[in-house]
């Protein structure tokens, strides 16, 4: 079987077709090890394949109407004009953004391939290809399409995949899986995570927002409040203690007072704090709301386990990195559990957050921020494991 590759911080994936099971979380309150922390962010990242990677001869067709998804189709019409940008000159140096949305392109039309499916020798449906390819007669519903209009920014790609994060879109006329919607999220919140690594967005105040957003959502009147009750109470304790653990962890990558990016490593830590802040704001909203969880109890304390502490300043910037870039894959790990557009918000635009200070940490690595289309992936050589 052929298999593709894609850029990530870790390098090039083997693509795998398979779809992972979600995992169980850790025990609520429960003391976290380090060699437990470091399970847990194994665990998210391999559990989670580049599915929009896949070559789409090797899936078969997830609907039974094989339309082009709608919503990834608008996508794909933003993201060539945003990626659009002329050649640097002199005067009008490469756009970062640009260049790295052209990047995103193919990973995009991958999935929107993959959601069309194949017939017996290995080709789509023809509306999908020219959907994927931005060609024939398939034109996308959205005002994306309207060639007049000024060139749109890096912040309304992003606002895009936010919305296809927080509210999959099926193909028109079917209702994908629930596996389906799940792929998407989780690919949406790695690319919009990418993407907020060269831009601004998403600011300091949009993710207070999405807090906002998510405490209200639990606490506020409405039906559904107490099964998303239900839902952090049973995804948030164990993601509480995994940035309990990483904050801990990157304490002692600031120790080393000669690391060559120690401003970055300080920024991470910090964005790692408020996260945590916001994580445990929404989870006592959520208890309050009837959730009917055990009550929260941070961890006592962490042992330093298989994972010896950094002792040089190149050390501390990879172990930052790797702590940092295992939260990402965390909370897209979320985004593929929940069934709530105000939670997959929420565990988007954090992942986007925690993207900008890891993105200081990129040169020191050897990585080019510009490069890097996914954050939060699986480490190279890494399978998924295959589902029943």
């Amino acid at each position: 079987m052929p298999r593709t590759v894609s850029a990530t911080r870790f390098g090039t994936l083997g693509c795998v077709t398979a779809l992972p099971r979600p995992l169980p979380h850790p025990a609520a309150g429960s003391g976290v090890t380090r060699r437990q922390f470091l399970a847990g962010a194994a665990l998210s990242l391999a559990g989670l394949p580049l599915l929009a990677a896949c070559s789409p001869r090797t899936v078969v067709s997830a609907f039974a109407d094989p339309s082009p998804n709608e919503g990834l189709a608008d996508l794909l019409a933003l993201m060539r004009r945003a990626g659009g940008a002329p050649q640097a000159t002199a005067n009008a140096p490469a756009d970062p953004a640009a260049a790295l949305i052209r990047r995103q392109i193919p990973l995009v039309a991958g999935e929107l391939t993959r959601q069309c499916g194949v017939d017996k020798e290995g080709h789509g449906p023809q509306d999908c290809t020219q959907a994927a390819e931005g060609t024939g007669q398939t034109e996308p519903t959205a005002d994306a399409a309207d060639s007049s209009a000024p060139r749109p920014g890096a912040k309304q790609v992003q606002d895009a995949m936010e919305r296809l994060a927080a509210d999959p879109q099926g193909a028109p006329g079917s209702a994908p899986a629930a596996r389906d919607r799940s792929a998407q999220a989780h690919l949406m919140a790695g690319l919009y995570s990418g993407l907020a690594a060269v831009t601004e967005f998403p600011n300091k105040q949009r993710a207070d927002q999405v807090t906002r957003d998510l405490q209200d959502a639990v606490s506020g009147a409405g039906g559904g409040k107490k099964s998303l009750a239900k839902e952090l109470d049973r995804s948030l304790p164990g993601l509480l203690d995994r940035l309990h653990a990483a904050v801990w962890a990157l304490g002692l990558a600031l120790a080393q007072e000669d690391s060559p990016a120690r401003a970055g490593i300080r920024d991470c830590a910090d964005t790692l704090r408020v996260c945590r802040d916001a994580v445990a704001q929404v989870l006592d909203a959520s208890q309050a709301a009837g959730g009917g969880g055990v009550p929260y109890r941070p961890p006592a304390g962490f042992a330093e386990g298989s994972r010896p502490a950094p002792t040089s300043g190149e050390q501390a910037v990879k172990y930052t990195g790797e702590d940092v870039d295992g939260i990402i894959a965390a909370l897209r790990q979320e985004v593929w559990r929940s069934t709530s557009a105000p939670a997959r918000r929420f565990y988007t635009v954090w992942a986007g957050r925690l993207a900008q200070p890891l993105s200081q940490l990129d040169a020191p690595l050897g990585l080019k921020t510009q490069e890097i289309t996914l954050r939060g992936e699986q480490p190279s050589g890494q399978a998924a494991p295959k589902t029943p």
